[in-house]
């Protein structure tokens, strides 16, 4: 999937001559999203074009309100990977900016939805969307700025789960929660952090026997502290347009307060370490994707190693019971 900074930059070959857009943030690419990126395929196929997606980097709160912007559900990697799976065939991520947020709503659209080369026929948005300066632009906006330039408008309702929208926000609260299976369900797949491995305590291997991977997450949500059921892919970038295939192990989210209490050279920050499962290869400077399947225990303070090795023992395989015949080794 080719992206691109513009629209205009999307089609520097000519490979995009006729786009249907869909506009949005994508932010966790939940089943509400899909829905708009499922209608946007079938759209473009039904005018003979091309699948685009829109979207913003970095997210618009984040430049809009930093002091309250929500911790991000994905990074853009993961965005695009599953947006090229579902069918979407290039996107244009529009560098997101104050002068950018105050355009007004017909400039926003004349200035990024329409381009000299490129036939628009169709755009394709959630129903609760909004955009230009104050969010004053709508989908009755977008509408009669469709009807002018002859372009087709599809509002997208909002998907329903129990009653109640599928949203970000909605995805945030379950993971922040620890509710990993309502994650899942609102997700249409688990949750998962990517990021690359780096050298953490040095610790797992040494002293417990159980070598651990230590990934960085930059920006990106974290469960609760805790020991979870995980799959791990390895090198996900590698897997645009294959079936990914995954590791299973055991994810633990915490600060080792047993091992580091009391130690100046530890600090109190949470750290994502996973522990794959009969797997004894090099993973520094590798990029890995977790995927949180189950939450077993909370963090806590042992009374002292014994306690935590017998514990660890038991949460491997508390672990490899739930990921028994729903993995498969690399």
């Amino acid at each position: 999937m080719k992206t691109a900074a513009s629209l205009a930059a999307l089609n520097t070959c000519g490979e995009y001559p006729a786009v249907v857009l869909a506009c949005g943030i994508f932010d966790g690419v939940h089943r509400g999203h899909q829905r708009i990126l499922e209608r946007l395929c079938l759209a473009a196929t039904a005018a003979a074009a091309v699948p685009v997606a829109v979207t913003f980097e970095p997210h618009p709160r984040a430049i809009l309100h930093p002091h309250t912007a929500p911790a991000r559900l994905m990074s853009l990697e993961q965005k695009l990977r599953l947006m090229e799976k579902i069918g979407v065939r290039g996107a244009v991520i529009l560098p997101f900016s104050r002068e950018l947020a105050a355009l007004a709503p017909a400039d926003f659209l004349q200035q990024h939805l329409l381009a000299a080369g490129i036939r628009l026929c169709g755009i394709c948005i959630g129903a609760g969307w909004r955009f230009g300066a104050g969010g004053q632009g709508d989908t009755a906006f977008l509408q009669h700025f469709g009807e002018q330039h002859r372009f087709a408008v599809e509002s997208i309702p909002e998907l329903l789960y129990y009653g109640r929208p599928i949203s970000s926000t909605r995805v945030r609260r379950a993971v922040s929660g620890g509710r990993m299976d309502l994650a899942r369900r609102l997700l249409g797949r688990p949750y998962a952090i990517e990021g690359f491995v780096e050298h953490g305590k040095g610790m797992g291997g040494a002293e417990f026997a159980c070598p651990t991977a230590n990934v960085t997450h930059p920006g990106l949500l974290m469960p609760p502290c805790g020991v979870y059921a995980v799959d791990v892919v390895l090198d996900p970038e590698q897997t645009r347009g294959v079936e990914a295939k995954r590791m299973p192990g055991v994810g633990y989210i915490g600060t080792a307060p047993t091992v580091t209490h009391g130690r100046q050279e530890f600090d109190e920050q949470a750290v994502l370490e996973v522990h794959l499962f009969d797997y004894d290869g090099n993973l520094y400077g590798r990029r890995l994707e977790v995927e949180f399947l189950e939450y077993i225990r909370p963090d806590q303070v042992f009374p002292d190693i014994a306690a935590l090795k017998e514990q660890m023992q038991k949460d491997i395989g508390k672990a490899r019971s739930i990921t028994s015949g729903r993995s498969e080794l690399v």
